[in-house]
């Protein structure tokens, strides 16, 4: 990223482009969801509210992956990084989840997933 884009980026954050995200909170849902579990699989009723709230987390988190990539030069490994998230998240959020438990589970691990590697890249 060079000096203009760093400014650019600057400038989005402080006119308020985007909506202020809670990283804290979406970091507490990601933590829970990718959890150890001693149990075999958390009851259906956990994954589903889970999932719901990462999926709320990830729709509000693709606009400023989006912001941030717009305000770089086009093809460049920044620009890159962060198109390649937004198609990520795009694609979790259009995937079903699927009609068992296991498929839930695991579809609910990888939005958990897309929005921690989000949220790491927003703390950098």
């Amino acid at each position: 990223m060079n000096a203009d884009d760093r400014l650019t980026q600057i400038e989005s954050m402080m006119v308020g482009d985007t909506h202020p995200l809670d990283l804290v909170t979406i970091r507490a849902t990601v933590d829970r969801a990718l959890q150890v579990r001693r149990s075999s699989i958390p009851p259906h009723k956990e994954i589903f509210e889970l999932a719901s709230t990462l999926r709320g987390h990830l729709a509000v988190m693709v606009d400023e992956v989006e912001a941030r990539r717009d305000a770089l030069t086009s093809r460049t490994y920044d620009w890159h990084q962060w198109n390649t998230l937004s198609d990520r998240a795009r694609t979790d959020l259009k995937r079903s989840a699927g009609d068992g438990l296991v498929s839930a589970l695991e579809h609910m691990q990888e939005i958990a997933r897309t929005c921690e590697h989000i949220v790491n890249l927003l703390s950098e």
